[in-house]
């Protein structure tokens, strides 16, 4: 089975939208509901999102076979926003598909590659192998000074079964920063949180049937406490990607923390619950996209 590897380098923003079919132009307005519960007011300005969608330059192709590639990305009020989400989009979207590690470049070159990789297995297996490639950000809404973001990503080029992830993006507004889960916690604070998500994990492993010795279970997929969290209505939400805790089969598991229960180890300004925790309300879909905004490496 072909594994895919995503490269983490970064590279600079702004990506560009354009298709060899007429891309669907719209923007979609994307505001936050009010959660049921309260948290302190931000004191800067909301943000204001827009989901652009659109697909790519894509050679002409018909039939089975032909590669699916759906990438979007979020136009907020705040350049520096724009810049940071961007340039994670473009890193997930440099896929790497051999042992070679591909450069950073553009995003159409990201596409490209791709698309004759995909050809070029194709061919090599004498049948077509229909490589796909989904990109989605998300407005999650926002938490004080905090803005809630997360990119989902899929993946497939032949073998059993893809790859996907689900990577959370936190951050603050004032001080123009991902927030980090050390950011959260009073000092020394970080083994009793260990303790709490640990006790999920055990909760979980066995809830699963995946072991009945939890130690040999975890000498397999040792547990750790992760960066990739949210703040959801409930609580404190720690994620996991696939083959990190556990097989393939598991899926990406998802422990929440309750707010109470965090109490005395997280600061106090991250214990309420988001003020606006939105379920993506669409409104308005505008009839301008902006344009040129590919982005490339320095």
């Amino acid at each position: 089975m072909k594994k895919i590897l995503i490269i983490t380098t970064l590279a600079a923003s702004l990506l560009s939208l354009t298709a060899c079919q007429k891309p669907d132009q719209s923007t979609e307005q994307v505001k936050a509901s009010p959660a049921a519960t309260s948290a302190p007011q931000s004191v800067t300005n909301p943000l204001d999102v827009k989901v652009l969608k659109a697909s790519y330059n894509l050679p002409a192709c018909s039939g089975e076979g032909c590669v699916q590639v759906d990438i979007q990305r979020l136009q907020t009020n705040k350049p520096w926003i724009n810049q940071f989400l961007d340039q994670k989009i473009l890193a997930l979207s440099n896929v790497q598909l051999s042992e070679k590690q591909p450069t950073l470049t553009t995003l159409q070159a990201n596409v490209d590659r791709f698309v004759q990789a995909a050809k070029q297995d194709s061919i090599a297996r004498g049948a077509p192998v229909p490589y796909t490639m989904q990109v989605t950000p998300e407005f999650l809404g926002e938490k004080g000074d905090i803005g809630l973001f997360k990119i989902s990503a899929a993946f497939y080029s032949g073998g059993a079964h893809g790859s996907a992830f689900d990577n959370y993006y936190n951050l603050d507004l004032k001080q123009k920063k991902q927030l980090q889960l050390a950011d959260l916690l009073l000092p020394e604070q970080q083994p009793k949180l260990y303790e709490l998500v640990h006790q999920q994990y055990a909760d979980w492993v066995k809830q699963n049937d995946l072991s009945a010795d939890l130690s040999k279970y975890e000498q397999d997929w040792p547990f750790k406490l992760t960066d990739n969290f949210t703040f959801s209505e409930d609580g404190l939400v720690l994620a996991y990607g696939q083959y990190e805790i556990g097989p393939y089969a598991v899926g990406m598991p998802e422990f929440t923390i309750p707010y109470a229960q965090l109490a005395g180890i997280i600061k106090p300004e991250y214990l309420a619950a988001p003020l606006q925790l939105q379920k993506m309300q669409l409104q308005d879909p505008q009839p301008d996209v902006e344009k040129d905004a590919s982005p490339r490496a320095d």
